[in-house]
């Protein structure tokens, strides 16, 4: 996010600045095949969590879910849609009340937390690679940065911090606490 605002360009962009074009686009491979890859895994298990509320087949719900996506995003103006989705990011609560509708060894829960019982398999291991592949992914780094861009060319007085030089602390402060 820094990045993007600081310099009013995305990470692709800086990166091309400073590196020779074959690694850049060997990267930007990289992040297709990435992003490529975490869209099907998602798609998919929106299509497996829809069979097991109304039933039927996992493959024709993860067909509906990519096609009603793709059509929404060519045909709803972005201004309509991120309020949307934004909206949407609401159901994320219901890992929340998921946690007063199952029975939690709380005590056991809070141990492992702090002093985990970490365990070679390979089922330790896929789950590692899980969560930190859904949490540190490389296109949210591209996305936020390209975030900032864009919000900057939404706004026509906001200009890249480079250009500013002083007041530039408040809007770093920002995007850290964002």
């Amino acid at each position: 996010a820094q990045i993007g605002r600081v310099t009013g360009k995305g990470l692709a962009a800086n990166f091309s600045k400073f590196s020779p074009r074959w690694l850049v686009i060997v990267f930007i491979s990289l992040l297709v095949s990435a992003n490529i890859f975490n869209i099907a895994a998602d798609i998919g298990a929106m299509g497996e969590a829809l069979s097991l509320v109304i039933g039927g087949l996992t493959h024709e719900h993860a067909l509906i879910f990519a096609a009603v996506s793709v059509l929404l995003q060519v045909f709803v103006p972005y201004r309509r849609y991120a309020p949307i989705l934004k909206f949407l990011t609401l159901t994320l609560f219901v890992y929340v009340a998921t946690t007063f509708t199952v029975k939690i060894p709380w005590s056991k829960a809070l141990l492992s937390t702090l002093w985990p019982n970490p365990t070679f398999s390979v089922d330790y291991l896929l789950m590692v690679v899980a969560v930190l592949g859904t949490t540190i992914s490389p296109y949210l780094f591209f996305w936020q940065a390209s975030q900032e861009v864009e919000e900057m060319n939404v706004c026509k007085d906001r200009r890249p911090l480079i250009a500013l030089g002083r007041g530039s602390r408040l809007e770093r402060e920002l995007i850290t606490i964002d």
